[in-house]
């Protein structure tokens, strides 16, 4: 009985073993850890590598990547434009990497940060972790030795939210897009890119049909938004002061760019009229000045009224990109900020 009980316990500690190992090397890498990335960085990394220098390369979170017309930027500015925009919930410190294969000699790095990069007072977040679970390690391989550290910390969380409340919904979708390769990915948006046509600016989107390679044009914007009837507007009242995280970081990108004889150069995201007090943003805008730190441009040119966004707000609708874009083109020649950017401040 004893010697039962024990083959038994070995048993059971071993399938258990499996299954946790299962659950976290290939079951929940293909559950909620923003996949689609994978593919978008891909594409527009490729797009980067075929550009000659000195080109503009615009990075940050989502807000660039929504909303932007670098097609009109770079008629504007007389210099060829790629958009690295991706998702805010990855810090300065994942910069590094992403750009480490495509800025060069004469670059500019245009940074239409979202203001949370600026207080961020860590690296670490659970999108960034579930990412580094799944697909993040091709793109950001001096960073993400922390993240599978941190993991163990947020395997209670990943378990809930992926495993218990996302099997029903995610399981059949993933299960079609974990085989894709990279060359067949390029090859199908290379195929696709300048052929995507505008839907009508009331039509409302599913998500699939938003947050996909497949929806970006030949310059790495996307081309169509979900044009959503009522978003969620919260008010930011929160005094941001630049964190000690933050300042470490951005100093580090303008060393690498400046290694390279590139620049970087910080401007305003796009901003909600209904979220943002525009004196707030003019305070802060001086406080970053007693850092060493320079916004260019002045928040009230970056304010948009509601119906210019899309799902969230921070993501402007296709139809207010001309407009984003021809502002942001203004402080790029206003400024010189391909000649004159904030590399030298630092």
């Amino acid at each position: 009985m004893k010697k039962r009980f024990i083959i038994s316990l070995c048993c059971g500690s071993a399938a258990a073993l499996c299954l946790i190992l299962w659950l976290t090397y290939w079951y929940i890498p293909r559950l909620n850890t923003e996949g689609w990335l994978k593919e978008v960085l891909w594409c527009k990394l490729d797009i980067a590598s075929k550009i000659s220098s000195p080109k503009i390369i615009i990075a940050g979170g989502s807000n660039a990547f929504w909303g932007m017309d670098s097609a009109e930027i770079e008629k504007r500015c007389g210099v060829p434009v790629v958009n690295l925009a991706f998702h805010a919930s990855f810090p300065l410190n994942f910069y590094n990497d992403l750009l480490a294969d495509v800025l060069n000699a004469g670059d500019v790095v245009i940074l239409p940060l979202e203001l949370g990069h600026y207080g961020r007072k860590e690296s670490m977040n659970t999108t960034v972790m579930k990412a580094g679970l799944g697909w993040a390690k091709e793109f950001f391989p001096n960073e993400i030795s922390s993240v599978e550290i941190m993991t163990f910390y947020m395997f209670p969380y990943i378990w809930r939210e992926n495993i218990l409340l996302r099997i029903p919904k995610k399981i059949n979708s993933f299960r079609n897009e974990r085989y894709r390769d990279k060359a067949s990915v390029l090859r199908e948006f290379y195929q696709g890119c300048k052929h995507i046509k505008q839907v009508d600016p009331d039509e409302i989107l599913p998500e699939s049909a938003v947050y996909s390679f497949r929806n970006m044009n030949q310059y790495g914007d996307i081309v169509n938004t979900r044009n959503l009837k009522e978003i969620s507007i919260v008010p930011f009242k929160h005094k941001i002061i630049p964190s000690a995280f933050f300042l470490k970081e951005i100093r580090k990108l303008a060393q690498m760019a400046r290694s390279r004889n590139a620049k970087i150069a910080l401007t305003w995201p796009v901003l909600h009229k209904g979220c943002y007090d525009l004196q707030r943003l003019r305070d802060f805008q001086k406080e970053c000045k007693k850092y060493g730190i320079v916004i260019y441009g002045d928040p009230s040119e970056f304010l948009f009224p509601e119906q210019s966004f899309s799902d969230t707000h921070y993501h402007l609708r296709t139809s207010a990109a001309k407009k984003r874009a021809g502002i942001l083109a203004e402080c790029i020649n206003k400024y010189n900020l391909q000649f004159e950017a904030y590399t030298k401040k630092l």
